[in-house]
């Protein structure tokens, strides 16, 4: 085999290594709970479970949590959320939020979601703008992944995101906890910058040197 062809051969090879790795990157770095057949393993201080119950137009399901008015209800994070996050950093952190059964069904009152991560001792949260439009209501809310999003530095965001020991949704209002709870469609989304970059820097990369 000649040098040029055993480089062409190599440099095939290693390109199809490459789209591998940036395909099974992509396909792994995207992380979302639809919660179609069951709860994904989310849990909460209260109780939880999936259900398919059709609320609000949505009948794919929906993880429920149910509450008694006394606390607030919360939804703990699966597995798939947890660990080393940092991948995701630049991206965005999503959910839908329903407030399923309040206390007072009228639409004057004000419910607020937030998303806490958690590292540890350490913890950050981010409460959304209060909105009347989710008594059986879906909501959608998102935040992005990055540390002035969450008003913190670089390096703060970077420790909490590289382990993640939780992450918890809420909804509350100034007229007490919400009964029951609806989450659905909760998804972590990374830039889409790193699979991509890798596909555009391997040719770059494999140029052969003359």
């Amino acid at each position: 085999m000649t040098t040029s062809s055993a480089w062409m051969r190599a440099r095939v090879l290693a390109l199809t290594g490459l789209a591998f790795a940036a395909a099974q990157t992509a396909s792994a770095a995207f992380i979302m709970s639809e919660f179609a057949a069951d709860d994904e393993g989310w849990t909460s201080n209260v109780d939880a479970e999936q259900t398919s119950e059709p609320r609000a137009g949505n009948d794919t399901g929906y993880l429920l949590i149910s509450g008694n008015g006394a606390i607030t209800p919360e939804a703990w994070a699966a597995s798939k959320f947890l660990g080393n996050k940092a991948f995701a950093i630049g991206g965005e952190f999503s959910f839908l939020a329903n407030v399923v059964d309040p206390p007072l069904a009228h639409s004057l009152t004000m419910y607020t979601a937030s998303v806490t991560l958690i590292s540890g001792g350490d913890s950050v949260t981010i409460d959304f703008a209060p909105r009347r439009d989710l008594v059986r209501t879906w909501g959608e809310f998102s935040v992005d992944l990055t540390a002035s999003a969450w008003g913190l530095t670089n390096g703060e965001f970077s420790a909490i995101m590289g382990n993640l020991t939780d992450i918890r949704l809420s909804v509350t209002s100034s007229t007490g906890a919400p009964v029951d709870l609806g989450f659905d469609n909760i998804a972590m989304t990374p830039t889409p910058g790193a699979a991509a970059l890798m596909l555009i820097a391997g040719p770059a990369l494999l140029r052969r040197r003359r």
